[in-house]
């Protein structure tokens, strides 16, 4: 799993409280990780390349389709052949 923090990270997550925000996608990590903080759920998705490296050491390689609906956020990772 994800084992960094940015070092500015309460600062951001703090920031994003007066915007009734629900999901947080980044990828550039490339590692995998779901949290939740404060009702916000924080997704970091693998790299997609079957030739590069996912920085947290997973083997797993892929993308995550995200489904948004007037009452419902889902989120499914899709695994690529490596």
């Amino acid at each position: 799993g994800f084992e960094g923090r940015l070092a500015n990270a309460d600062d951001v997550l703090t920031r994003l409280e007066p915007y009734n925000v629900k999901l947080v996608l980044s990828g550039h990590y490339h590692g995998s990780q779901v949290t939740d903080h404060a009702g916000v759920v924080h997704v970091t998705t693998p790299c997609c390349s079957t030739n590069a490296e996912n920085a947290d050491g997973s083997p797993e390689k892929g993308f995550r389709r995200v489904t948004l609906d007037k009452d419902q956020i889902q989120h499914e990772f899709i695994a690529v052949p490596t």
